[in-house]
């Protein structure tokens, strides 16, 4: 009797870990493209509709503005490519309204976190950090950290 459940009790745990192995393991979704990360990618990938396509895959965390699209012409990004990323204003409006509740907007980007808060886009002149939904701006200042803190790169 305890010799049967001994065998059931391996054969269970064989099957489990045969399942658990053949799972194939996710594959982490990359992060929206940045504005500065856009200039890199378009001349690592100097093909329009390849570069719409990563555009469309990823999304993007910017919302794009007449002197930053003057700028990326500036840089060598294609004029489709803008056309593609000026041709989705729809979606800029609630994009804009998602990274700008964010807890920290700064003049800089500081990589993917600031403070232990994600980044979440660049609107406006500014890149901002936290969670979305939750914006702590009152009379003029946030958390005691200056608006448009120095320092970093755009």
């Amino acid at each position: 009797m305890m010799s049967m459940f001994r065998v059931c009790a391996s054969m269970s745990a064989l099957l489990l870990a045969t399942a658990c192995a053949s799972a194939p393991p996710a594959q982490p979704t990359p992060p929206p493209v940045r504005l500065d990360e856009l200039v890199v990618l378009s001349k690592q990938q100097p093909d329009d509709d390849a570069m719409v396509a990563q555009l469309a895959q990823r999304g993007v965390a910017f919302v794009l503005s007449p002197q930053d699209a003057a700028s990326l012409r500036e840089a060598g990004v294609s004029d489709g490519v803008i056309r593609y990323l000026q041709g989705r204003a729809d979606g800029d409006a609630a994009l804009a309204a998602r990274i700008q509740r964010g807890r920290y907007p700064v003049s800089g980007y500081y990589g993917l976190a600031y403070l232990g808060y994600p980044y979440l886009g660049y609107a406006a002149g500014l890149h901002y950090y936290g969670e979305p939904g939750h914006h702590f701006l009152l009379h003029g200042g946030h958390g005691g950290h200056r608006r448009g803190h120095g320092g970093g790169r755009h």
